[in-house]
């Protein structure tokens, strides 16, 4: 039996082959007009995938160069307003140590006031709408004063966390220092004592802070032996030495026999006249030392060395009084109740000390504690006052040190920065070529297959014209 192909499936096969060449026409044309060899999943779904997962890295990378880039501008706008205040910081230093050849104590301290306010505004900077020294508060400004009593105190209010920004996969960047240890940082060390009272440096770790005043108080003085001479009047108040027993003499020479005239010196010093009359004689001794005694009953014939007993108070700031006991470690605690230790042992006269706490001052204290002793606000010796300028110098010698620590550290993570943005646009790049190798048409491949399909379809039409003429010897 002959089996014929019938006219109804001839027709589906030629229609079939027209569409599919039709298609493929369409399909290689898109990939001549776009440049792709994948314009929808479907054209290829296996490098659909690829493509998605590393355009997801690359867009990821994106994110990562601009933060690498933000952060950059935020250390380079750190670093250079660091310098800044560095620069500030030496010029101060500069400005003390002028003191020593200058009689215009109060010109400098006016210098040093305007650099204060220079600083300070450095420490408010901010790149845009953040500020670059508040740690994450990047919207308050960090720093601000109050006047009390005349004098500017600067208050933080920023946070105490750096600004941390993503760099890379687990990898981020300090891109702001927190003001607080920017400005305040602190690093306590052994506390001096500047003054003339004896007092030194206790047996312990303090917690005051930057500069307070040890006031040396005398209360008492007593006299030893059978000499007669007793406290003056005035003798409370008046008396400067300190002292246990022995520590300080009186010498005393009857020159009438009777105990009524002679002469009394204090620890080697000018000889005193007396008299059986004089029930409150000041009587100078060395280095400042002062008693009042009452000489109106001397014994008779008596020619010797008196010891003095001299008992007082120790008190820092505003904090209560306590008796010396003339030891080596004393705890004096001041109103707020923090504590410092005090070596009583070698105290010889009443006074005010000044008592630094090395590496506790904060960069603003530095400065209003520079301007008050260029000023001499307490009326201090010029020796004082040349001791409090050092300690100043020496605080703002640790400021600059520190200052130039973390531009340092600013300096390395900008440095790793470079490093890791150009790392990132390798793979960026690498990542653009990959995605352009799988989803990019090859555009000599698509002509040759879209002139292959136009001959297709072309051959088809052809065959399935010949297919339907309708004479009796084409279908025999």
């Amino acid at each position: 039996m002959t089996t014929r192909v019938s006219t109804l499936s001839m027709t589906a096969r030629a229609l079939n082959a027209a569409r599919k060449h039709n298609y493929n026409l369409a399909k290689y044309q898109e990939q001549l007009v776009t440049g792709l060899r994948i314009n929808r999943p479907s054209d290829d779904p296996i490098g659909t995938r690829a493509v998605l997962a590393h355009r997801a890295d690359e867009s990821r990378l994106e994110a990562e160069i601009g933060n690498i880039q933000s952060a950059r501008l935020k250390l380079n706008s750190s670093v250079t307003r660091l310098l800044e205040a560095k620069d500030m910081l030496v010029t101060a230093k500069t400005t003390a140590q002028q003191s020593a050849s200058s009689s215009e104590g109060h010109i400098l301290a006016g210098q040093i006031d305007q650099l204060f306010d220079r600083f300070l505004q450095v420490t408010n900077a901010q790149v845009g709408d953040e500020y670059l020294f508040g740690g994450t508060a990047v919207t308050t400004k960090p720093f601000q004063g109050v006047t009390v009593n005349g004098q500017q105190t600067i208050t933080y209010h920023g946070t105490e966390q750096r600004e941390h920004i993503v760099v890379g996969i687990g990898l981020t960047v300090d891109a702001i220092y927190h003001g607080e240890e920017t400005f305040l940082a602190t690093d306590r060390q052994p506390s001096e004592f500047t003054g003339s009272t004896g007092a030194q440096p206790g047996i312990g770790t303090n917690s005051g802070t930057g500069r307070q005043t040890l006031s040396v108080t005398h209360t008492n003085t007593s006299y030893a032996g059978t000499s007669g001479i007793v406290a003056g009047s005035s003798s409370d108040k008046g008396d400067t030495i300190l002292g246990p027993a022995g520590a300080h003499q009186l010498e005393v020479i009857d020159t009438s026999g009777d105990g009524s005239a002679g002469t009394i010196s204090l620890n080697g010093g000018p000889p005193v006249a007396y008299s059986n009359s004089d029930t409150d004689l000041r009587i100078e001794g060395t280095n400042g030392a002062v008693v009042f005694v009452d000489a109106s009953a001397i014994s008779a014939g008596f020619n010797g060395v008196v010891d003095i007993t001299s008992d007082g108070t120790l008190q820092v700031d505003d904090g209560p009084a306590i008796a010396i006991d003339f030891t080596n470690n004393q705890i004096v605690t001041d109103a707020n109740g923090t504590v410092t230790h005090v070596d009583s042992s070698q105290i010889t006269r009443a006074g005010e000390d000044s008592i630094q706490h090395v590496g506790t001052s904060t960069v603003f204290d530095v400065f209003n504690q520079l301007s008050d002793d260029l000023r001499n606000a307490e009326g201090l010796s010029d020796v004082e006052v040349e001791e409090r300028i050092n300690d100043s110098i020496g605080e703002l010698d640790r400021f600059i040190d520190h200052l130039l620590n973390i531009v340092g550290e600013q300096s390395t993570s900008l440095e790793s920065l470079d490093s890791i943005e150009i790392r990132n646009e390798d793979v960026q790049l690498e990542l653009q070529r990959v995605i352009s190798d799988i989803e990019s048409a090859d555009i000599a491949e698509a002509i040759i297959n879209l002139q292959t399909q136009q001959n297709l379809l072309q051959y088809t039409y052809s065959a399935t014209s010949q297919l339907f003429q309708t004479s009796l010897l084409n279908y025999l």
